[in-house]
């Protein structure tokens, strides 16, 4: 499912578009696959022909395990081999969400994904105000900015040059 985030539409417009392309895609989801890739004359070849990330929302609810007194938790799992570059799974809980991220680790490390993981984290905190413009909208964390405005962009520097010194001259110096 594609969408157009513009940035003059709220939370709540885009989500109320990306509702109806999702219908009007169920609709459609017992078209075969391959007979599709082969009439958009996709090349699949070593990667998924259709799409590059993947998010899935599991509808169930994702119970809590226990065995006597003892509470079973999701561990992190490797598998070999990705769908996707990327694919989030999203599992609800009674009181929270689980987030789940399989990559393709030929083309990201575990660092990177943790700050997309990171990034994303801040833009659904940032989306549970439905009436926000997507523009207001940050990828960055305040942590992040703080770092890009402050540190990074602090260009002051002295330079031992003396008064009535014309840039003319200093290129003459060099």
């Amino acid at each position: 499912v594609r969408s157009k985030p513009d940035g003059n539409k709220t939370v709540a417009d885009l989500l109320s578009e990306i509702r109806t392309v999702s219908i009007e895609a169920i609709d459609n989801q017992n078209y075969p696959f391959n007979k599709l890739v082969r009439q958009l004359d996709i090349d699949s070849t070593g990667r998924n022909p259709l799409c590059d990330v993947m998010l899935a929302y599991q509808s169930y609810q994702m119970t809590d395990i226990t065995f006597a007194d003892e509470k079973a938790e999701v561990l992190p799992t490797t598998l070999p081999v990705s769908k996707c570059d990327m694919t989030f799974s999203v599992f609800p809980r009674k009181y929270d969400v689980v987030l789940a991220v399989e990559y393709c680790t030929d083309l990201y490390k575990e660092e990177t994904v943790n700050k997309f993981i990171k990034a994303y984290t801040s833009i659904l905190t940032q989306a549970l105000n439905e009436e926000k413009l997507i523009r207001n909208i940050s990828v960055l964390t305040n942590e992040e900015s703080e770092t890009i405005l402050k540190e990074f962009n602090n260009t002051e520097y002295t330079y031992d040059i003396p008064e009535n010194t014309t840039l003319y001259s200093l290129f003459e110096k060099a």
